[in-house]
């Protein structure tokens, strides 16, 4: 792909993201002037409000709460809307007077800052992470603008302190919630793990707005010596991945990050009071992956995206379903490594009822289906189950259960080139159309280079046209739009490239195993499964097609 030329190509937005459009502007035809659209952390929010910028042409603002998130939304507007003119207000940033202005709540609250604003008209203002739109703060400055529609996003429609968004908000105009995201395959699929600390008592912890007191929380957990009991678990089931903690105090959190460390792992904890450059750095750093475990209190429920994290260890006790969302929403974006997201549930093991966790979340009863607890089997295995049960005594259509089974989608299996390259590039194969003589349907590629990630499609054969799909990304957008690629080519034939395909927990065939011996494959007989002998398969072909290809005597 190295013949691929690197330009910017106007982003395609997925049906969803089309049809959350129609129905915003259907709603505003009804009168429906203030509206809620909901989706889970990796769908897309951002994408969906600047698409509805750029349809509409005017005047926008955006409000959002974090330095993060003011960053991420500029960003992403121009990704979608390649001219808009975008200005910032934060801190020292003052560009008030452009199209789109996207502006920190904390700065444009102020008196000097709003008032710059005020009876200015705006056709579109977006509250970014609706949820704390009933702030004073944000009120302030919603009461002091003219504008024509006024779009909340969020991942967590509910507030953890119990108020309602009704009085900013008057209808939930479109909603895409973790588990739909993840049937379709546009999240990655999660396992759920209790971890049990015998010594927890969460009995005698007291309630603070709603939710458990975090200073007695983490003093119970410090009784019951759970960051010993943390890592032990960790070191059993997940010790290969890339882990976030959350803690209910800084405490715990240092003394996690430091158990860890004794154990010889790579790891820090950060919270509200770490300086905001050493934040970022530590940030990197476990993006890098020179960091494997980072525990936090309290700063990346929100604002912070890593696709590459694939474990979060849960021990902060809550009753708060968008507080638990928030958590577990940090570790199910895609990433071309990452098969799934485990959860580590350290406090869910107790016996009161009214916490949150892994099963409770979704809907489904853990002593019912104790695999979402011991993390045997993965989310839409179990809920497809579930709802058949349903369908079973009567509470649930047998057409509804058969279109989640239809539907569920868990994550195509990218192969990764990079084989000790400077830059990063992944594979994906899309096998051949037996239907019309065994063709071969080509490649999806993930290419790294200097100014961002290519998606690109190469068509059938050595010599086939190379085309750009988009270019100049970050690699979650770029997996993203070469995925909606692999589904527009192959339809509903993804079952050889789906991470979660039940052949793949099979063992190895003996046409997989001849195919080995053919191509050379070192080691194949340790391969314990189909999919893992399949993925290392594909990959040594790859790699081996290559080197012929770029070798003096290559094609």
């Amino acid at each position: 792909m190295n013949t691929l030329a690197l330009h910017h190509l106007k982003l395609s937005l997925r049906p969803y993201q089309e049809d959350a459009l129609t129905r915003m502007a259907a709603a505003e035809e009804r009168g429906i002037h203030r509206q809620l659209g909901v989706a889970a952390t990796g769908l897309g929010k951002t994408i969906i409000f600047s698409a509805l910028a750029e349809q509409r042409g005017g005047r926008t603002l955006i409000l959002a709460h974090r330095d993060e998130l003011v960053r991420q939304a500029a960003d992403k507007i121009v990704q979608v809307w390649p001219e808009a003119d975008v200005g910032i207000v934060k801190a020292s940033d003052d560009e008030h007077d452009r199209t789109v202005v996207v502006a920190s709540v904390q700065t444009l609250s102020r008196p000097n800052r709003l008032a710059r604003l005020e009876g200015a008209a705006f056709d579109l203002v977006v509250v970014d992470e609706a949820h704390h739109a009933t702030a004073d703060s944000y009120q302030a400055i919603l009461n002091a603008l003219d504008y024509k529609l006024l779009l909340g996003v969020t991942a967590t429609p509910d507030r953890g302190d119990g108020l309602g968004l009704d009085g900013v908000f008057d209808e939930i105009t479109w909603n895409y919630d973790i588990l739909w995201g993840i049937t379709n395959g546009f999240l990655c699929n999660v396992r759920a793990l209790r971890v049990r600390v015998e010594a927890l008592d969460l009995t005698k912890v007291k309630m603070q707005r709603g939710d458990f007191a975090q200073g007695q929380a983490g003093q119970a957990l410090e009784d019951a010596h759970a960051p010993e009991a943390i890592v032990a678990a960790w070191a059993k089931h997940a010790s290969e991945r890339r882990t976030i903690v959350f803690t209910p105090t800084v405490e715990v959190a240092r003394l996690v990050a430091a158990e860890y460390r004794r154990t010889g792992v790579r790891a820090a904890f950060v919270y509200a009071g770490t300086p905001l450059e050493e934040r970022r750095a530590m940030l990197r750093s476990f993006s890098a992956g020179d960091i494997q475990v980072i525990a936090n209190c309290g700063v990346l429920t929100e604002g912070f995206d890593e696709p590459r994290a694939d474990c979060i260890v849960v021990a902060r006790p809550t009753k708060s379903r968008a507080l638990f969302t928030q958590m577990i929403g940090r570790g199910t974006r895609k990433h071309p490594d990452k098969l799934d997201l485990l959860v580590l549930d350290v406090v869910g093991g107790s016996d009161m009822h009214s916490l949150v966790t892994v099963p409770s979340l979704f809907g489904v009863d853990p002593h019912e289906f104790p695999g979402l607890s011991d993390g045997s089997r993965d989310l839409t295995d179990v809920v497809a189950d579930h709802q058949q049960r349903q369908v079973a005594i009567g509470r649930m259509k047998a057409e509804e259960a058969d279109l989640f089974g239809r539907h569920r989608t868990k994550g195509i299996v990218w192969i990764n080139m990079t084989d000790g390259a400077a830059l990063r590039r992944y594979d994906r194969p899309l096998g051949y159309n037996a239907q019309y003589g065994y063709v071969e349907l080509g490649r999806v590629v993930l290419v790294e280079r200097e100014g961002g990630w290519l998606a690109g499609f190469q068509e059938p054969g050595t010599a086939g046209r190379k085309r750009v799909l988009i270019a100049d990304v970050d690699l979650e957008m770029a997996q993203g739009v070469g995925e909606d690629h692999v589904r527009k080519v192959l339809g509903s034939r993804t079952n050889l490239i789906e991470a979660g395909a039940a052949w793949r927990k099979r063992p190895p065939t003996d046409r997989q195993l001849h195919a080995a011996k053919r191509w050379r494959l070192p080691g194949a007989a340790s391969y314990a499964t189909a999919g893992e002998l399949s993925e290392a398969l594909d990959a040594h072909i790859e790699r081996k097609k290559a080197r012929e290809t770029n070798s003096p005597g290559g094609k």
